[in-house]
């Protein structure tokens, strides 16, 4: 059973923390968040992977200690914040500006409202029969409405119900506690190379 106590703070902060970057994306283009996201990937994984403590890293830790999950403090504290940041940082290098701003968007907003509505209102697991994921209907819905709401100030409605529904399918299926395969690195590549090769008209 999840603690509500730590995991609506953690991701109403992943929204927030993702969604940050669209600020220098509209500022100073695609460069600027390849090197702010670069350079978070880089600082996360060695203070976090290697455990260095000490006052310049106390702030990364503070955030640790709030809000990382129990099983990832044993393990890699802070993983998922290291792919998020890769899956921008390889995003901002392979797709055009539109699609980014799409990919930072989906991977903020949807995977945080859907572990949010999932936990408060998710009663049915998807799957059938005795093959079930640890998702469920109510939070994939709730994703996938929150970040079309969100993708409908950048891309028509159609459009970003679409693409909010690939981001949330490749989103099911893309985790790997044993060989660190986030869906926050997983769905970045996913949805940004759907929206690249099926609508380059709209994300020139």
């Amino acid at each position: 059973m999840a603690d509500l106590r730590v995991e609506i703070p953690r991701k109403l902060f992943h929204i927030f923390a993702g969604l940050m970057y669209l600020i220098p994306l509209y500022i100073c283009g695609k460069l600027c968040v390849a090197i702010l996201s670069g350079i978070a990937t880089l600082i996360a994984t060695v203070v976090f992977y290697y455990r260095i403590k000490n006052v310049i890293t106390y702030p990364l830790w503070f955030l640790i200690d709030k809000l990382e999950r129990s099983e990832n403090l044993e393990r890699f504290p802070g993983r998922q914040a290291v792919a998020m940041n890769l899956g921008i940082f390889l995003s901002s290098l392979i797709f055009s500006t539109k699609t980014l701003s799409i990919v930072i968007v989906t991977i903020a907003v949807y995977d945080g409202f859907a572990t949010i509505f999932g936990l408060l209102f998710g009663k049915h697991k998807i799957g059938f029969g005795k093959w079930k994921l640890r998702k469920s209907y109510e939070g994939f819905l709730g994703g996938v409405f929150m970040n079309t709401l969100v993708l409908s100030f950048i891309v028509p409605v159609k459009e970003a119900f679409i693409f909010s529904l690939v981001g949330g399918i490749s989103e099911l299926f893309t985790s790997s506690k044993r060989l660190y395969l986030d869906d926050n690195l997983v769905v970045p590549l996913i949805t940004g190379t759907f929206v690249q090769f099926i609508y380059p008209s709209l994300t020139p």
